[in-house]
C-alpha cells in the first residue's frame, strides 16, 4: 500500500488575536486525516479529521503579535504523506485602524496620494495598502508598506479614491479622498475620413488612403495638459498624439510633433514629426497611451509607466489628433485634460 498523497491547500491561514484558522482541501478523498505542525510561541502539533472540502481547523491559545509558521501532512493507516505542504507564515493580531491624513494632488494623468500609517496596526505589522478607484471600479496595491501611491486617472470625471491598510488579520476600514478635481478640455472633433463613435472614441472609415484620415480637436493647448487614448486593435497602423493644426495636410503624421505609432505588427513606436526615434516594444488592445505636457517637458506613458521624457518648446498650438493609414483603426477612452 502506498502512502497518502500530499494535502492540497490554496488559502492562506486566517489569524486572529489568539488563534489561527488553517484550511485544507481533501478533494472528497476517503482518507482525510491531517497532522498539522505549527511553530511559534504557545503552538504545538495537532491531528484532526477534515469532514468537508475546504475544511478550516482552528489553532487556539496563541499569543498576540507573534509570527506562526506551519506545515501539514496527510495521514492514514499506511503512514504519512512523503512531503509536507507549508503554509504561509502569519502574525496574530486585530484588524488595523484606518489610515490617517489622506491627501492627493494631480500630476498630469495621475493622482498622487499620500497618507500616514494607522494609529494602531492591530498588533500585526501592516504589510501593504490597497487603493481603490471607486468611480472606475479599479484596485491597486502598494509594493510594501510605503504610505504613498500614484494612481492613474482614467476618466475625465473627478475620481474618488479609498485607501485601506492590510495586515495578516485583514483590511482596515476605508479612508476616502474625493477632492481631486479633473478639468477636461471642452472640444469638438474635426474629422476627415473618420467616424465619431462617441465623444471619446473615433475610428477611421473605409475610404482611408495612405494616411489622409484624421480626427482632431478644434481646441488647442501649448502646454500644461494631458491626453490619453486606448488602441482597440494591434493589427492596424495608426497614430495618436498632438498635431500642429486642426486641419493637418497630407500626410498627417508629418504634422504631429508628438505622436505614438501603434504599428500593425503589435509594436509601439515614437514617431514625432514623421521620424521614427524609439521602439517601446509590444502593446495590446485596450492599453492606455498618455502624454503629459508640463512646462517644457513632455512625458510619454504606457499604462501609467513612463516610457520617455523629453523637452520641447511650448510655443506651438497643439491639437489632439488620431490618424490612420487603414480603415477601422479605432482609439477609445480618449481624454484631453488641463493639468
Amino acid at each position: 500500500m502506498s502512502a497518502p498523497p500530499q494535502p492540497t491547500i490554496f488559502i492562506r491561514p486566517k489569524p486572529y488575536p489568539d488563534s489561527i484558522y488553517y484550511t485544507v482541501n481533501p478533494n472528497n478523498a476517503t482518507t482525510s486525516s491531517y497532522l498539522l505542525s505549527v511553530s511559534g510561541y504557545g503552538a504545538s502539533t495537532y491531528t484532526f479529521q477534515a469532514t468537508s472540502n475546504w475544511y478550516k481547523y482552528p489553532v487556539s491559545n496563541l499569543t498576540l503579535s507573534c509570527n506562526y509558521s506551519a506545515e501539514v501532512l496527510q495521514t492514514d493507516s499506511n503512514g504519512l504523506s512523503s512531503t509536507p505542504i507549508s503554509f504561509r507564515t502569519v502574525q496574530t493580531g486585530y484588524l488595523p485602524g484606518p489610515v490617517q491624513n489622506l491627501a492627493g494632488t494631480v500630476s498630469g494623468s495621475n493622482a498622487n496620494l499620500t497618507w500616514n500609517e494607522p494609529l494602531s496596526n492591530g498588533g500585526a505589522t501592516v504589510q501593504w495598502y490597497v487603493i481603490r478607484d471607486l468611480v472606475n471600479s479599479l484596485k491597486y496595491n502598494t509594493l510594501g508598506s510605503v504610505p504613498q501611491f500614484s494612481a492613474p486617472i482614467i476618466a475625465t470625471t473627478s475620481p474618488i479614491f479609498s485607501v485601506e491598510a492590510v495586515n495578516d488579520p485583514g483590511y482596515s476600514p476605508r479612508t476616502y479622498y474625493s477632492t481631486i478635481v479633473v478639468s477636461p478640455v471642452s472640444f469638438n472633433w474635426v474629422r476627415n475620413k473618420y467616424l465619431e463613435l462617441a465623444s471619446n472614441a473615433v475610428q477611421s472609415d473605409p475610404t482611408v488612403i495612405d494616411w489622409d484620415a484624421y480626427a482632431t480637436s478644434d481646441t488647442s493647448r501649448q502646454t500644461d495638459f494631458t491626453i490619453t487614448g486606448s488602441p482597440q486593435q494591434t493589427n492596424l497602423q495608426s497614430m495618436f498624439g498632438m498635431a500642429d493644426s486642426s486641419n493637418p495636410a497630407f500626410p498627417v503624421y508629418n504634422h504631429m510633433p508628438h505622436a505614438l505609432y501603434t504599428a500593425a505588427n503589435g509594436t509601439l513606436y515614437l514617431f514625432d514629426g514623421g521620424v521614427f526615434s524609439s521602439n517601446f516594444g509590444s502593446y495590446s488592445a485596450g492599453d492606455t497611451l498618455s502624454m503629459e505636457f508640463v512646462g517644457s517637458n513632455a512625458t510619454y506613458k504606457l499604462n501609467g509607466t513612463t516610457i520617455l521624457t523629453k523637452t520641447f518648446t511650448p510655443t506651438t498650438n497643439l491639437y489632439l489628433c488620431a490618424t490612420a493609414g487603414i480603415a477601422n483603426a479605432q482609439y477609445s477612452n480618449i481624454t484631453f485634460i488641463d493639468n
